[in-house]
């Protein structure tokens, strides 16, 4: 079985791409879950949208809100993990499927709820 490649930049915005996933599954609006995480709504969307790099602090803060182990969100990222066990290519290839099923999801959920 042959995996897609993930391109670079891809890969730079799947930790990105999954703390917006995240708060969408919670239907949370961004403006409250900036004031949860007591940080500038501004910065929570340049978070999101890529403008803005993802630090431990900031998955600190995910994992305790959304109680979601650490190790699962830095899965999604390529500069911050450090897991030796599963291979690189692999969990970039994982993590962008999680990914895009999940906003696959909501996008069908969104459309029902119309």
């Amino acid at each position: 079985m042959r995996f897609p490649l993930v391109s670079k930049l891809q890969e730079d915005l799947m930790i990105h791409r999954a703390l917006k996933v995240i708060r969408q599954y919670h239907d949370l609006p961004l403006a409250q879950l900036a004031s949860e995480l007591e940080i500038p709504k501004q910065q929570l969307q340049k978070l999101e949208s890529g403008e803005k790099p993802v630090d431990t602090a900031t998955l600190e803060k995910y994992s305790l809100r959304f109680d979601i182990p650490k190790s699962s969100l830095v899965m999604f990222s390529s500069h911050i993990n450090n897991e030796k066990r599963v291979s690189k290519k692999f969990r970039e290839t994982a993590a962008s499927t999680i990914l895009d099923i999940s906003e696959w999801v909501l996008s069908k959920n969104a459309k029902a709820q119309d």
